[in-house]
């Protein structure tokens, strides 16, 4: 039988390993969803965990499919309704990894991250913090930070991650939630092991930007699961990203989180990524002024979110990061309440990313602190 290179390439996607989530395509409009009921976990402490895969036995029969179902027991998330953080199970494949600059932050629990934490390796440096802002009274905010040592090549390896939940209480909070934790395991079987063992990235020759493009419609396809499965149809988020490997940094955008950068001669700040509303929109037609948009009363309007049925079409882009000393990844608690000469002049003016990061969500509380604000500084 012969196939063709459409059929083999199809047949490739197929083969593809997943850690858990399933495939949704590239593209799409706005809504809202949750987590996958599939097992999916990142080792988030500093025990080492050995992959083991048991060997096939090709001789052996196959048990009838009522004793394989009798004997396999049914996992279930650990769900915890008071502060909507999601537990995912623990998988039988572990990575043979140590995570000891592993940190998560998300919602009103314990996991909301009320003082910068820092993590460092090598040259590159992290901090980021998440508060509830003055007008909220729950954290929708979550965020994820990696730094990993690659020893084959002594070079660092980084994952920064924000997502900002919509759908109130309960909604929000799980839905950003489970982004960053997708967004962790998929980077980490992606992106990490393969630039660890010198193996080349994905498992089908993709491209970088193909591999971000479908981790995050992977995310946007647990989210929607997980509204299904729970009833939380009015649940999204947005997800703002960058994979730091090597002198390339890989960027995935959807929604109005955003990422800045800064020159590193000119110490000029610069938005990389585009907000996905409305309002954004109208000004890109000519219809609305940049300085009309800050105003307006629509701004916060969204066509492109995680958590909508079928595909999404997140931006991606590369960044050489050797003219860049710091990338800035937030939420739109922090641009909503400071101008961008405001953030650029904080940032500039204390090369310490957690005085840095701690300062801009002072100055956004101070402004009003109308949202949840979660600020990530990583210094180059």
């Amino acid at each position: 039988m012969t196939f063709s290179s459409e059929e083999t390439e199809e047949n490739k996607r197929r083969l593809r390993p997943r850690i858990s989530g399933s495939k949704a395509g590239t593209r799409g409009n706005k809504i809202k969803s949750r987590p996958s009921t599939e097992p999916a976990s990142i080792s988030n402490g500093s025990e080492r965990a050995v992959m083991s895969l048991a060997p096939v036995e090709e001789s052996a029969p196959a048990a009838p499919v009522e004793a394989v179902e009798a004997a396999t027991p049914a996992i279930q998330p650990k769900y915890n309704p008071n502060d909507g953080t999601l537990e995912l199970p623990d998988i039988d494949i572990k990575l043979n990894i140590q995570f000891p600059n592993t940190d998560f932050g998300a919602g009103q629990g314990p996991g909301t991250v009320d003082e910068p934490r820092v993590l460092n390796c090598g040259t590159i440096s992290c901090a980021y913090a998440s508060d509830v802002g003055r007008q909220r009274q729950n954290n929708e905010d979550s965020a994820v930070a990696f730094l990993g040592m690659v020893e084959r090549i002594e070079t660092p390896f980084g994952f920064f991650a924000i997502a900002d939940g919509m759908g109130g209480h309960e909604n929000g909070e799980v839905a950003s939630n489970i982004a960053v934790r997708k967004m962790m395991d998929g980077v980490m079987r992606d992106f990490y092991l393969p630039t660890k063992e010198g193996r080349p990235l994905g498992v089908a020759g993709e491209t970088p930007l193909e591999i971000m493009g479908s981790l995050i419609n992977d995310a946007n396809q647990s989210i929607v699961t997980e509204g299904v499965t729970r009833y939380r149809a009015s649940m999204g988020t947005t997800l703002s990203c960058v994979v730091i490997n090597g002198q390339l940094g890989i960027v995935g955008h959807v929604g109005d989180s955003r990422i800045y950068v800064v020159e590193r001669e000119s110490g000029e700040m610069r938005q990389i990524t585009t907000d996905h509303s409305l309002v954004q929109r109208l000004v890109e037609a000519g219809q609305l002024t940049p300085e009309e948009a800050i105003d307006h009363p629509q701004r916060s309007f969204l066509y492109m979110s995680l958590g909508q049925r079928g595909p999404v079409h997140p931006d991606t882009q590369i960044l050489a990061l050797a003219d860049l000393s710091h990338i800035v990844l937030c939420s739109d608690g922090l641009w909503d309440m400071l101008d961008d000469p405001t953030i650029s002049e904080i940032l500039t003016s204390d090369s310490d990313p957690v005085k840095a990061c701690q300062q801009l969500i002072n100055e956004a509380n101070e402004a009003g602190g109308a949202d949840n604000v979660t600020v990530m500084v990583v210094k180059l």
